[in-house]
């Protein structure tokens, strides 16, 4: 999973991917949260100074099927979060904030 997760953040561009946390201005975190047939990837960006976590984007992954299956819809979900990432860090400073 980290492979795919970073060879679709670098092919994208809109990062520079840095060897240590401490060389950073955000830090990235994925995991894959499983239950019965529907798992999801979860994407949690940290304050690299205090660890703190500012966002989460969670994207569901079909795990039934054949293996082939599973492996498209892995990577699909994987591609989704790096594109829900893009559109995260593409809105404008305070356009979340309640009105």
């Amino acid at each position: 999973m980290y492979n795919e997760f970073y060879g679709a953040i670098k092919s994208c561009g809109c990062y520079e991917l840095v060897g240590a946390p401490a060389d950073s201005d955000l830090v990235m975190e994925v995991e894959v949260i499983t239950n019965t047939a529907q798992w999801q990837l979860e994407l949690v960006m940290l304050d690299p100074r205090t660890g703190i976590p500012l966002w989460a984007i969670y994207e569901p992954v079909q795990v039934t099927g054949m293996q082939k299956t599973r492996d498209k819809n892995f990577n699909g979900a994987i591609n989704k979060l790096v594109s829900d990432l893009k559109g995260l860090m593409a809105q404008p400073a305070g356009s979340n904030a309640p009105k």
